[in-house]
């Protein structure tokens, strides 16, 4: 097979290897697709072709979100059903999948799978972060440049963040219990938006966010036992708008745009504008 040629480039096999030791590459996939790639390295061939008749081929490997399996016994169960999920966490997963797409098997009792309580394992790790935004609004009005080449508007919307935690843990003798740090949290991170490093970073593309207080404390709202503490902010985020051409579409990076509005033809029509107006007057005799 292929035994005449130099090079054989493969595709459609996930995982990029070379094939028994000849010039034989599968190029693989530059990311990890599904858990059927766990723990396999992904990246890309560079092949190059010698004078001397000879190929040098190097692979480069791409950075990727992995993949990760736990696999979780009677024991660990039985452990987790006693509500020493910590001690599990220690032995089994922590500081091994941070920012990795997780999956749990396990396998036990059936007395053991009635009491689990799964909510455990699949609740995101706290803190928890939700984000939302509404009502994008347009001035009506544009501003245009000393030119008059360029017509911006201003452009606002609502961006809301909430925030779940389990607060802060309190040790007190031989109990301890946790303090709520939902507003003292969320409010350190609009310290750093209001940063002048941040503020600088968003001035270079228009972009202003501002703070709508209060903080709130929702943590009386929380329907998950899986945290404490809930606080929540909004914020107005302002941008500027270019709208050129005769159709409002020169500039656009899509056209069209993916719901189909803005024609090529409307962003590459020729415009015309008025320079000059000449005002005549003219008598009751026709002078």
């Amino acid at each position: 097979m292929a035994a005449n040629y130099n090079l054989v480039a493969l595709g459609h096999i996930h995982r990029p290897q070379k094939i028994m030791h000849r010039d034989w590459y599968y190029s693989g996939a530059i990311n990890a697709m599904n858990f059927n790639d766990e723990g396999q390295q992904r990246g890309f061939w560079i092949h190059n072709w010698h004078e001397l008749g000879t190929w040098q081929s190097i692979f480069h490997e791409t950075p990727i979100r992995e993949f990760a399996t736990i696999e979780l016994n009677d024991d660990d169960v039985t452990q987790i059903n006693m509500q020493a999920m910590d001690f599990v966490a220690t032995e089994k997963w922590r500081g091994q999948i941070d920012g990795k797409i997780v999956r749990v098997h396990y396998s036990c009792t059936a007395e053991n799978s009635k009491a689990l309580n799964k909510a455990t394992l699949e609740t995101p790790k706290p803190p928890y972060i939700t984000l939302g935004y509404s009502n994008l609004n347009r001035s009506a009005f544009p501003l245009s440049d000393d030119e008059r080449e360029h017509r911006y508007y201003n452009y606002d919307f609502i961006f809301e963040i909430n925030l779940y935690t389990v607060g802060r843990e309190v040790k007190a003798g031989n109990s301890n219990y946790y303090e709520n740090t939902a507003v003292e949290d969320l409010e350190e991170f609009i310290r750093f938006l209001d940063s002048d490093g941040i503020t600088e970073e968003l001035a270079k593309k228009d972009v202003t966010i501002v703070m709508n207080p209060p903080i709130r404390d929702l943590s009386e709202l929380i329907g998950d036992t899986k945290f404490n503490y809930r606080s929540m902010c909004e914020f107005t985020v302002s941008y500027v708008g270019l709208a050129d051409g005769k159709y409002g579409v020169l500039e656009s990076k899509a056209v069209p745009n993916p719901s189909g509005g803005g024609m090529k033809e409307f962003a590459e029509v020729e415009t015309y504008a008025i320079e000059e107006i000449k005002i005549q007057e003219e008598t009751d005799n026709g002078d």
